[in-house]
């Protein structure tokens, strides 16, 4: 009884798992076709992994998304390239020249002649040619009226007045009171214009000052420079430029760019410095591996294919993997299913080209004989459970 009952139980068994051997044996894929109820539809598009097909893959931007608020699935994200999206200021060959204004500080330095004495040969004092011998100095202040006063050339108007203007002020004022124009005139503090720098903790210590604007041009790149920014490659990094009532954004990759011109400041100009974190990128490794998992990647790391496959406990560490299918999905509507056969090794150095892209899906099928193998220790766990049950009866 007990042994009629084991065979018969055990026959069922190996009935039921050898009838489905065809399917077993079937070579595991991607189907199209399927039309799970209440599942998404994708459509599928297949293509041969080459080279070339790696080389125009590699063409596709390495989009990332970044967290502007919240973290773990509260995150707000949004698009790098909507983050990113440049709107630079308009440039100028060369920038205006500085003008004063109240608040500047100018020096007035003089040469001075005085007349010097020597004895005749009859002994008495004559004078010399006059000869330069000292040299007066002092400073002006602009005002709020837009003047500054000076010993000795009196009350004159700066404001709005380049440097040189303002030198040939002085030379006519000396003129007229009947002075020799031997002087000096320079501009020994900037205080009328100024650009505000808004920035982060990655940029100056996270501080807002006022950065004065000189004779120099400054531009957009010496601001950041003379700021301290800590430049990141692990974090988008924005620059919001506020002129009156319009706002240009660009970034500071684009800012510090070879072939980026110089974006000159002008007074009451507001730079804003924002860092922007990035979402973890990674790409999902399922099929013919011990544990489907993520693998992180990088934009700066530009992993491959290739990095994937070979990784420990990757696909091809896994011996149930079958090495003539491995797919690389990619995309939506339709998704890209790049094949590889790898079973020639020298196939490899295509995946090596290969680069991933956020969010990539690697698929490989596991070897028929596994499954079958899978199936039938199935069946033998079966035997060993029916004979300790008949043992009992």
């Amino acid at each position: 009884m007990n042994k009629y009952f084991r065979a018969t139980a055990l026959t069922l068994a190996l009935w039921g798992g050898l009838s489905s051997c065809a399917t077993i044996l079937e070579t595991q894929k991607l189907d199209n076709q399927e039309r799970t109820a209440g599942q998404e539809v994708f459509e599928i598009t297949y293509a041969p992994l080459t080279f070339e097909a790696a080389r125009t893959a590699a063409r596709i931007a390495f989009s990332r998304d970044l967290k502007v608020s919240g973290i773990g699935a509260k995150a707000g994200l949004v698009s790098e390239e909507a983050a990113a999206g440049l709107s630079p200021p308009p440039t100028t060959a060369s920038p205006n020249s500085y003008r004063l204004g109240s608040g500047d500080e100018v020096t007035f330095a003089q040469l001075n002649e005085a007349p010097t004495l020597f004895l005749d040969l009859a002994g008495q004092a004559a004078e010399s040619e006059t000869q330069p011998n000292a040299v007066s100095s002092q400073m002006g202040r602009i005002g709020s009226d837009g003047s500054a006063l000076f010993i000795g050339v009196g009350r004159i108007e700066l404001a709005g007045k380049t440097l040189s203007e303002a030198r040939g002020l002085f030379t006519n004022a000396l003129i007229r009171t009947g002075g020799t124009p031997n002087f000096q005139l320079e501009i020994s503090s900037y205080n009328s214009q100024f650009v505000m720098l808004s920035a982060d903790k990655n940029t100056a210590g996270g501080t807002s000052r006022r950065v004065a604007i000189s004779e120099t041009p400054l531009s957009l790149r010496e601001l950041l420079v003379i700021s301290g920014l800590s430049r990141s490659n692990s974090e988008l990094q924005l620059v919001r430029f506020i002129r009156g009532t319009k706002e240009y954004r660009l970034t500071v990759d684009h800012i510090f760019a070879a072939a980026s011109p110089n974006y000159y400041l002008a007074d009451k100009d507001h730079v804003i410095v924002e860092t922007l974190a990035y979402k973890r990128s990674s790409v999902f490794v399922v099929g013919a591996v011990a544990t489907p998992r993520l693998v992180p990647i990088s934009a700066e790391g530009r992993e491959t294919l290739a990095d994937v496959l070979f990784t420990s406990g990757g696909p091809l560490a896994t011996a149930t993997t079958r090495k003539s299918e491995i797919y690389l999905l990619r995309g939506r509507t339709p998704t890209v299913a790049w094949h590889l056969d790898a079973q020639n090794p020298a196939r490899l150095l295509v995946a090596a080209e290969m680069e991933l892209r956020p969010d990539d899906i690697i698929f490989v099928t596991e070897k028929p004989l596994i499954s079958l193998g899978k199936t039938l220790g199935a069946l033998l766990q079966i035997d060993s459970l029916l004979t300790n049950v008949s043992s009992r009866l």
